[in-house]
This record gives C-alpha cells, structure tokens and sequence, in this order.
C-alpha cells in the first residue's frame, strides 16, 4: 500500500479491540497477531464534521508526486510551486522570492491533520529546510505556524541573515494538536520577496510517539522447573513542563539599548492558548540578564492581552547585577490563566546615552515573540524590524505541582518469537512503578530451544490509546527484542576432550580435561565474562558458580590441544 494513499476506515478503537481479545482469549493465534501488528502502521482517515478529508498521523510529504493536490495541500498564490530539482533527495516546495512582492504574506497550508481524539504520547512535526539568500538583510522570514480551526500559533520564524544549506526543524506540538484537528501552515513574509531566491521545504513529518518501556534483559530461572524471565523498566515518566518559559536560547551573546538615552521596554510574549500545560500553575520568578549598571533602575512587568494593553504586575528593582542572570521572585501570587496572551519583561529608566545594557542571545529572533521593544511606553516594535536578530535574555519561572499520575500508561504487552521474526502477543502486565517482570514456562524444557521476547507499552486517556514502539534491549540498545538461548535440561556435555557435568549445577562446576588446561573463561549470554582462571599443569578443575544468576553460560577452555566451548546451566539448589 502507498505509504501516502487514503484510506477511510474507521479504526479509532482497534487496539482495545485487540487487547480485549487478548485478556479473554489468551490462546489468540499468531496469524490473528501478525495481523494486528501490520494495522498498526497502516495510514487512514477518516472525514470531520465539515466533510473534509482529515489524515490521520502520521502524515508525510516528500513531494514525489510533485504535486500539491495529492495529499490536499493549498497555496494562496502562485509563488509556491514544487521544485522536481531541489529537494533534499527529491522535489521540495518552493517559495519563489523571484515574484517581486511588496509587503507580503503567501502561504503554504497542509490539509487537516487528526488530533481531536488524541490525548496521549508526543506530537511532534519535523521537517527540512534550506534558504537562497541574496540581500541577507533580515527583513524576509519564515513562519512556521498551527492553525487549529479557530486561531494560528505561530511555532517558530526563520529571517534572510544568509543563505543555508539543508538543515533539520523539529517542534513538539502536542498542546496545540490534542482535542483538535490542525493544519500546519508555512506562511512567507517579507517587505520585498526579490531579497531572497527562493525557501525550500523537503521531508515533512507530523507523527504522535508515546514512550516505550526501557532496559530489556531476560534470564533463565528456576522454580523447580525452569522458565524464561523477562524483564524490563517502566517508561520514564512523561516529565511536566520545563518550568523556565522562554524564547531565548539561555545563553546572554550582546546587549542593546538606546542611542539617546532614557527609558525602554524589553519583553517577550506568547499568544493566548500557547501556555495550556501550565495553565492555573503560578508564576514565581522573573529571569533577566543585564549586561552593565549604566541606567538608573529597572522595572519588572508582567502585561496580558493585545500590546500589552493590562499591567498584571510591577515591581521595581533597584539593585540589579551588572554581567550576570538576574531572578526576581515575585511579590504577588500570579496565576497563569493561559486563554489569555501574556507579555514579560522590564523598563529600563535612567539609561545613558549610548550604554548597551539589556541582555539578548546570538538569535535567531522569534520575531514577535522574543524580541519586543517599546521606546515610548506605548507602541512595541520588534527587534528583527530594525535587523537586529536576537531574542532578550528574558525568562519566567512557573511553578508546576508534582504530578503524581501515571500519564495515562495503562499496562504492557509482551510478544514471543521462536524464529526471531514471527512475533506474537502472548500475555499482558498491569503497570506498577519500576522493574517489571514476567515469567514464562510455555515450553518443553527438555529440548533445545531459542526464544525471543518483545515488549511494548499501552497508553490511554478519555478513550485515546496509543500503542509504543518496543523497549530497546538493555545490553544492546540497537535491537529491540531480547532472545534466551535454552539448552534441554539434565544433558551431560561429554566428548573425548572435555568434560563438563553436573549440568545444570547449583554450587560447583567440574571441568575434566584429556589435555592440560590452561585458561578457563565463563561468558554469560551478553558477552560479559563473569569468570576467568589461569590453569597450570591441571587437567581437573572444580569452579564455585554459586554466585551466578540462574540461566545460560557459555564456557570455553583453552587447552594444550587447542580451545573448546561449552553450554552450561546454572540453576538454583
């Protein structure tokens, strides 16, 4: 199937279907399994209320059918086109600064993306761009935006300092795309489009994740009889909000201030319904960073709405720290009331002529958002109007609760293999805080055997289930799946140059040799040495192996006559 063909099927309950299936009928087969794992990467949609076509995640454009009506895009002009020459490993769309626009605005729209019945996980967008710059005067951006039905948010804007190459953008948009459908929206501005050639926009990708399960191992156990046992860490926790809510990228690069002298307002702001992870959480401190003591004091302000219309806070500072990050902690309880647009930041009184004092970073500006500047208390501009790209050294501190919930992790699946390829699910295990195990004894323990085991976890809220990619082995991150090797129990390894018995043993390990041994090395299953002897003129040793794990071991025995290995079984008494 096309990765990007539509489909209208409605599935929006299938994996609880599945683990229901599961829980009542353990015995499930793995054609039944197979089946289920291949639906989970399958692409759907399914139709709003609207009856336009909505595409649920995840969602990818590369342009290979260099067209923008195949996956329902729209352009408000013809200054985007598809270039078939320039993507980053195929077409691209393309901004053409070649239009010669005046103070413009053009926009590329995707079509509606799925998110009103998602709840869970990460929704991230990603994707590539490059610039061809010719004037690298900062007055022609980039914005990236979100457009949820009712109101834009804009992520991030990208300005003309100079051409680049093909570079990577990744944005975590989960706040603004749980509960709603969404567009993603490039939106090119400017005030002459003939500054640059041409942005380029390759690789689109807007997927939800939620995290998977940690630090697979197993190991054979023994409860008189033996069984495989799993184990795995929970998923760390899907951590609350960082506290420091910013635009800056946290490092001070210059300062700014103003030619004349006197009084100047710095701040940054955020659109109302940007904040929604925090909402009703308190604002505790201010952040600041000023370069040097040439002004008089400073005053700390905390606005919401349109300019900055309402003064929510004000606390004047005397004694600010020349050089350094400032914090102010605030006088008032400020509750964060995020349906609002909320500005922060300071006056500066009393500068002198000529004296840079406030702190910004080395920018990119977020133009509109981490650049505002006000020179006479009323009218705010930004700083990347007068070329200068950077965003102020301003930060806020929310106090978020502790969040005690489990973020809606339900349980886990465990999947086994005897091939290494044909997985199938075979039980489920509730959630509970840290190491989590599972014993399996559905084998014949007196043959020869290789099993490999997989584990994923489910997440859920008001009726969302996400499903997780499978925890990384502990020992090998690189693989997904952990395999026991199993040797039939109460086998006797005997040939005409080493033996090796009991086996499996509890407590010691006799190995007799033909020929004298000279080095004796125990492996376990990962490849780590867990024992190692140098042996001298003997052709019988006795090894204490109470201290290992129960489970497989490979031994290996160097001889005058050569190297030989071994399987060995540590059980307990």
């Amino acid at each position: 199937m096309e990765r990007k063909q539509l489909k209208t099927i409605v599935m929006k309950y299938f994996y609880l279907f599945i683990l229901l299936q599961l829980l009542l009928f353990p015995s499930i087969q793995k054609t039944t399994a197979q089946n289920r794992i291949n639906a989970s990467s399958e692409l759907i949609s399914h139709q709003s209320t609207n009856t336009d076509y909505v595409f649920e995640l995840p969602f990818t454009e590369d342009w290979e059918y260099h067209s923008f009506t195949h996956n329902l895009w729209t352009i408000s002009d013809d200054s985007w086109i598809v270039d078939v020459y320039t993507g980053n490993d195929g077409a691209s769309a393309k901004f053409k600064g070649s239009s010669m626009q005046t103070n413009y605005s053009s926009t590329l729209t995707s079509n509606w993306l799925a998110g009103d019945n998602m709840f869970v996980g990460t929704v991230t967008l990603k994707f590539d761009l490059k610039l061809t710059d010719i004037a690298q005067n900062g007055t022609e951006y980039l914005y990236i935006k979100l457009f949820n039905g009712t109101d834009y948010f804009t992520l991030d804007s990208i300005n003309n300092n100079g051409s680049f190459e093909w570079e990577d953008y990744e944005y975590n948009i989960s706040d603004l795309a749980f509960g709603n459908d969404f567009k993603i929206v490039f939106d090119a501005q400017g005030t002459s489009s003939t500054n640059i050639s041409g942005w380029f926009i390759d690789n689109i990708e807007v997927y939800r994740e939620c995290e998977p399960p940690q630090k697979l191992e197993g190991r054979q156990g023994w409860d008189n009889n033996f069984y495989n046992l799993i184990s795995w860490q929970a998923p760390e926790m899907l951590m609350p909000p960082t506290p420091w809510k910013h635009w800056d990228s946290g490092e001070n690069f210059s300062a700014i201030g103003i030619t004349d002298g006197g009084n100047f307002e710095a701040a940054i702001r955020w659109e109302a319904n940007t904040l929604n992870n925090v909402d009703g959480d308190t604002i505790k401190k201010i952040k600041y960073y000023i370069s040097n003591s040439q002004f008089a004091y400073l005053v700390i302000h905390i606005w919401t709405g349109t300019n900055a219309a309402n003064t929510i806070y004000t606390d004047t500072v005397y004694n600010s720290i020349a050089g350094m990050w400032n914090e102010h902690i605030l006088t008032e309880t400020i509750v964060l009331d995020a349906s609002l647009e909320y500005w922060v930041g300071y006056e500066i009184v009393g500068q002198v002529a000529g004296a840079h004092v406030a702190g910004t970073d080395g920018g990119p500006a977020i133009s509109g958002f981490g650049d505002k500047i006000s020179t006479d208390g009323v009218s705010w501009d930004n700083l990347s109007d007068f070329g200068l790209s950077y965003n102020w050294n301003i930060e806020m501190y929310v106090e978020i609760p502790p969040d005690s919930s489990n973020h809606g992790l339900h349980h886990f699946i465990v999947y086994k293999s005897t091939d290494m390829y044909d997985y199938y699910p075979i039980d489920s295990v509730d959630f509970v805080t840290g190491q989590m195990n599972y014993e399996d004894k559905d084998y014949d323990a007196t043959v020869d055997d290789m099993f490999c085991y997989k584990v994923n976890a489910v997440w859920g809220e008001n009726e969302d289930t996400c499903i997780s990619a499978f925890a990384k082995s502990k020992m090998m991150p690189i693989k997904d799946y952990y395999c026991i090797m199993f040797e039939g129990s109460n086998k006797l390894f005997i040939n005409s140059d080493l033996l090796v018995y009991p086996n499996p043993a509890s407590n010691t390990l006799t190995i007799n040799s033909e020929s004298n041994l000279l080095n004796l090395t125990i492996y376990d299953l990962t490849g780590r040495i867990v024992y190692s002897e140098e042996v001298l003129n003997q052709n019988k040793l006795t090894v204490d192996i109470s201290g290992l794990t129960d489970g497989m071991y490979l031994l290996k025995a160097e001889t005058e006559q050569g190297t030989i290995s071994r399987k060995m079984i540590k059980k307990g008494d």
